[in-house]
């Protein structure tokens, strides 16, 4: 798990990996201490942890 790739594209976030060719839902930074977290915006703010379903 983590071995995916991201890219931002406007206000959206593109995401791919090798190990899951038609990904359905993310989860970035989804641990009690996301320490190598590194999705910025353009200004230097970190994202918040999210998760885009609600299983």
């Amino acid at each position: 798990m983590g071995l995916g790739k991201a890219a931002i594209s406007g206000d959206t976030v593109l995401v791919k990996s090798k190990e899951v060719p038609n990904p359905v839902a993310v989860r970035y930074g989804f641990t009690m201490n996301p320490a190598n977290a590194n999705l910025y915006n353009k200004d230097g703010i970190p994202a918040l942890p999210f998760r885009t379903d609600d299983w």
